[in-house]
């Protein structure tokens, strides 16, 4: 290899490391524009700012039933009654409220964040008690789909 071919290289390296380095500085500061957490908007909020939104958005809703659908039969669920809490600090990390070294992070960045859900606790054996309870009620064992020809006549047993 030439002289010339080193530098180019070397150049090449050192832009490349410089970009990395630099997406990793411009991760954490701020939230990515056009970001959202459990529909509420932290577009291009520091950490900080973005928790204490988000923290007032949730809390209009937290009282709010979960309404929970099998074809026509609904089942309300009171978040209370599970402790079902969203963790805030790792809503607003997990929408890049947090210095990455993840390249998908920082290309976040410069093409926008997206819509992500929240992170929750919830009392598990609780909830597994409930959805269980409502289970019984639309639980259906399953039929599989079968063609049968007794005395020579197709025979059709729709699945369910």
């Amino acid at each position: 290899m030439k002289p010339w071919h080193y530098w180019s290289l070397s150049g090449l390296v050192i832009a490349v490391a410089a970009l990395y380095v630099g997406g990793w500085d411009l991760s954490g500061r701020s939230l990515p524009r056009d970001t959202t957490i459990a529909n509420v908007d932290v577009s291009s909020m520091t950490p900080a700012a973005a928790a204490k939104v988000l923290a007032e958005g949730i809390e209009t809703r937290a009282a709010a039933p979960i309404v929970v659908q099998h074809k026509e039969t609904k089942t309300e669920f009171l978040p209370t009654s599970f402790n079902f809490e969203v963790d805030i600090a790792q809503s607003v990390a997990q929408a890049g409220g947090e210095r990455s070294w993840y390249p998908k992070a920082m290309w976040r960045i410069v093409a926008g964040g997206g819509d992500f859900p929240p992170v929750f606790t919830a009392d598990n054996a609780e909830l597994r008690t409930a959805i269980t309870e409502m289970s019984a009620d639309v639980d259906v064992p399953v039929l599989e789909p079968s063609i049968t020809f007794p005395k020579g006549q197709p025979e059709v047993q729709a699945a369910r």
